[in-house]
């Protein structure tokens, strides 16, 4: 959805253009992590109660409780871990990645997202090459985030090269195991033949117009199930704007609980700093406790 009803991102080109120019023959790197792309917003008006929700899958237990994180507040990883996540974005770099395991965290590796405004990847696949032969067999690799909502209405050759870049990263990482995923909020049925293990669906219902419609996850899981995508990670409102509103305590547990009611394997939430947000969750300390108990379940 475009206008005001997304998380505003306009740095983002700007960001993801610098990262990783520095040490990129090494295992060391001070660039900060390029923010996620804008999520959509759906158009579901009505809040449902936990009696209203369909499920849509046999609920299973949550294993993957993430949140994306910029590198700068590296110094804040142990508060994160300390609320009970257990994973965070992270560039391909050892050394990040030795500290995030030093912390009890696993790494969600963000290899440069694609860029909607020019229809092509931030990273060349020499680039993507070098960086995962240098990470693949860090025992910190929990998972490969191929892209960040690719928009295929934007770019009609977006399947194909999100699937393309899949099956390089599948065949670098082979034999190790780690999870390739990538983030949608809308048209998953163009997205369905990529390859992917997974995708983490972006379905953030607090706003200050409508309040918490738990409807639009429900929404989008269904349409994402109807493209043929059996496993998912829940996209976790934990931050606003100036369209949306961040969830109460209460709110964050119907979230939560939604999320699990629709078959989520895990989830990854939005977000702890910054990423064009007013409120992310390293400054809103209300729901802090919250997301200690939701992180123990």
């Amino acid at each position: 959805m475009s206008g005001p009803r997304r998380f505003r991102l306009g740095a983002i080109v700007l960001v993801v253009a610098a990262p990783l120019v520095f040490g990129c023959g090494s295992d060391r790197s001070s660039a900060p992590k390029p923010p996620c792309k804008e999520n959509g917003c759906g158009a579901s008006t009505a809040a449902v109660s936990v009696a209203q929700r369909t499920v849509a899958t046999t609920p299973v237990p949550v294993a993957v409780r993430g949140i994306y994180a910029s590198w700068p507040y590296a110094s804040e990883y142990p508060t994160i871990a300390g609320l009970g996540f257990n994973a965070v974005s992270v560039e391909p770099w050892r050394d990040r990645l030795d500290y995030l395991q030093s912390l009890g965290l696993k790494g969600l590796v963000w290899l440069g997202g694609y860029d909607n405004s020019t229809c092509s990847f931030v990273r060349s696949d020499a680039w993507v090459t070098d960086r995962v032969l240098a990470v693949e067999d860090h025992p910190g690799v929990l998972a490969y985030e191929i892209d960040n909502e690719p928009h295929d209405y934007q770019c009609p050759t977006a399947p194909q090269q999100i699937k393309d870049r899949v099956s390089l990263v599948r065949s670098l990482i082979a034999p190790y195991s780690a999870t390739l995923y990538i983030t949608l909020s809308r048209d998953f049925s163009a997205f369905s033949g990529i390859g992917v293990d997974l995708i983490r669906i972006s379905a953030y219902p607090c706003s200050y117009q409508y309040g918490c419609a738990m409807q639009k996850i429900i929404d989008k899981v269904a349409a994402a199930r109807a493209a043929g995508f059996s496993r998912i990670w829940g996209g976790s409102q934990t931050a606003g704007d100036n369209y949306y509103r961040p969830p109460t305590p209460a709110e964050l547990a119907l979230i939560q609980q939604t999320w699990h009611d629709q078959g989520a394997e895990g989830y990854v939430a939005w977000t702890w700093d910054g990423h064009g947000t007013t409120t992310p969750l390293r400054t809103n300390t209300t729901l802090w406790d919250a997301w200690k108990i939701q992180d123990s379940k």
